[in-house]
């Protein structure tokens, strides 16, 4: 809990036609492999609790969460906004396709994964409105 001020919050949501998995954190989060890579195919299932094991969290289609994450006493306040990691992956079948890995931004902003699996800034106080203007939500 910060010092000063609210504990910061970050909403990501999901305006694609996928599940996708997605991690907020206030330190960079090392390169998460699913199957990306990998000559081992894993199923849909398998990738899933892979994800969560990692500490992903599955956001479904026309879904949003909120995320928390922790702040160091000093961060977060009103007076220094800590930076946030957000990571997101796709989860298309039993294929992984990543969308942002540790993708940064100031806590207290949100984004939205468009239906093309892109990234948009939301405005201020708003879950489905980009910075753009455009409302995502199908």
């Amino acid at each position: 809990m910060p010092l000063f001020g609210a504990q910061p919050r970050t909403h990501i949501a999901n305006a694609s036609t996928f599940p996708i998995l997605a991690k907020v954190d206030t330190n960079v989060n090392p390169e998460f492999n699913l199957n990306v890579s990998s000559k081992v195919n894993l199923s849909y299932k398998d990738n899933l609790n892979k994800g969560i094991q990692a500490g992903f969290s599955v956001i479904q289609p026309n879904d949003y969460m909120v995320f928390e994450p922790a702040v160091g006493l000093f961060d977060g306040s009103w007076f220094k906004r800590a930076t946030v990691y957000i990571t997101v992956h796709s989860m298309q079948g039993d294929n992984i396709v990543p969308i942002c890995d540790n993708y940064n931004l100031k806590d207290n902003s949100s984004i939205i994964i468009t239906q093309n699996n892109s990234v948009r800034r939301t405005e201020m106080g708003t879950i489905w409105t980009g910075i753009d203007g455009i409302n995502y939500k199908k």
